[in-house]
């Protein structure tokens, strides 16, 4: 019968514990060893680095022998047709690579609290971006609503399960907004460029 039963979290912490000791005493002797423990991968590359991977090998953070991490930011790009984000690509660049078409991107709930993602139209100006909500959701922000630059803005607060758009009217490449779920149901612009308006 067992009394106590060790908590995933706990063996993975202490994995990290035990690496970083290591990697403080000496790193050159503790060369491309491997920690695994789910997902991220630890390891001490070439360089003496700690490296964490994800399950395709491919780097996503460093911590440096000063102490500095760094991290790379995700990329989701699709040109066409419709792509539903996850939890997982938060923090992720959204980008929209279509030439003609509309390109459109959902978002999760809004339950999700702190869930943010940035999306620019990368294509050309004849496609349109368009970005959903989950069912009960809204984005709330300010819109730039002229494209001669002298700073014209309106506020955004769509309807119930209703998104916004960068419309293929007068959109330009490097139109961008960034959205961050509050926790509730609302997204919240907290940055914009270029033309964008409720659907």
């Amino acid at each position: 019968m067992k009394l106590f039963k060790k908590p995933s979290y706990l063996v993975t912490a202490a994995i990290i514990f035990v690496a970083s000791a290591l990697f403080a005493q000496s790193y050159q002797e503790f060369t491309n060893i491997v920690l695994r423990s789910r997902v991220p991968y630890i390891r001490f590359d070439s360089n003496g680095y700690i490296d964490f991977q994800n399950l395709a090998g491919t780097s996503i953070a460093q911590l440096n022998g000063s102490g500095a991490l760094t991290a790379k930011r995700r990329v989701v790009s699709a040109s066409s047709g419709s792509t539903t984000l996850t939890t997982a690509q938060s923090g992720a660049l959204v980008l929209n690579t279509g030439t003609s078409s509309t390109t459109t991107f959902v978002l999760p709930a809004a339950s999700n609290t702190g869930a943010n993602y940035c999306f620019v139209e990368g294509g050309d100006a004849a496609g349109e971006l368009l970005v959903n909500v989950a069912t009960g959701d809204s984005v709330v922000g300010r819109a730039i609503t002229d494209t001669a630059g002298t700073g014209g803005a309106t506020a955004i607060a769509t309807a119930t399960s209703t998104g916004i758009k960068n419309t293929a009217a007068s959109n330009v490449k490097g139109d961008m907004t960034c959205l961050t779920a509050d926790g509730g149901t609302k997204w919240y612009m907290t940055s914009v460029m270029g033309v964008w308006a409720s659907q």
